[in-house]
């Protein structure tokens, strides 16, 4: 078994899919040929073993994918991490960020956007009728400096999640097969 960091298993995975777009090459090139032409292969053990070994070690690398993938996903099972003293395990962090903070920050935004609409119109109201006295006010059932913070969380949260999961990947170790 080897040690290495999510961020060498992440760039392995790179590097083993240029790694089969290769040997897809090669089966590809030498798939059919007529019968008439000369084996280009034949003084290596010819194209159809050239095409089986190409095919076999594709087989071999989608396994590696497989393994690293699911060693990554253990591994986020598991692994905690805090921020702004909120602790999850980094699959929980993943999802939430990819689920969940876009959902809570549209709404932290839409709820924004409808308090500024409605200041707009209540300035409409007073513009129109500058001397008219009992000027109604508007009623906002949300703190504006409640909505402002968690707004700012939200970012905050946002921007440190993607800075902490890099450091935790370049220090993260997983065990794969050698």
């Amino acid at each position: 078994m080897a040690k290495i960091t999510v961020t060498e298993a992440r760039a392995e995975l790179k590097t083993i899919g240029k790694r089969v777009q290769k040997k897809k090459q090669v089966v590809m090139a030498h798939l059919v040929r007529l019968d008439r032409i000369i084996d280009p292969l034949a003084e290596e053990g010819g194209s159809e073993a050239a095409v089986a070994e190409a095919r076999q070690g594709i087989q071999d690398l989608l396994g590696r994918i497989v393994e690293i993938r699911a060693a990554i996903q253990k591994s986020n099972l598991y692994t905690e991490l805090t921020i702004e003293g909120e602790t999850k395990t980094v699959a929980e962090w993943l999802t939430w960020r990819k689920e969940a903070a876009p959902l809570a920050k549209n709404l932290l935004d839409d709820i924004a956007v409808g308090i500024d609409s409605g200041d707009r119109q209540l300035r409409t109201v007073h513009d129109q009728n500058p001397d008219q006295e009992n000027q109604p006010a508007l009623v906002v059932n949300v703190s504006r400096k409640e909505l402002a913070e968690q707004r700012e969380k939200m970012e905050t949260i946002l921007g440190t999640l993607d800075g902490k999961l890099s450091l935790l990947n370049a220090t993260t170790h997983i065990e794969l097969r050698d």
